[in-house]
């Protein structure tokens, strides 16, 4: 892979790097918060809804 990485991904990479932070930093308060059946059904909803906006053609 040395060499692969174009400038375009670096920059990728550091676009996206706060929302992952916020992400984590939520995913934990919320998991502290919410019960273990209420997480995994907002998680599966998540997964139903963007695999459902994946597969609409634009």
């Amino acid at each position: 892979m040395a060499g692969r990485l174009e400038m375009v991904q670096w920059l990728w990479a550091l676009a996206l790097l706060p929302p992952l932070l916020l992400g984590s930093v939520t995913s934990r308060l919320l998991h502290r918060r919410l019960d273990a059946s209420r997480l995994r059904q907002g998680v599966l909803l998540f997964a139903l809804i963007s695999g459902l906006v994946l597969m609409i053609p634009f």
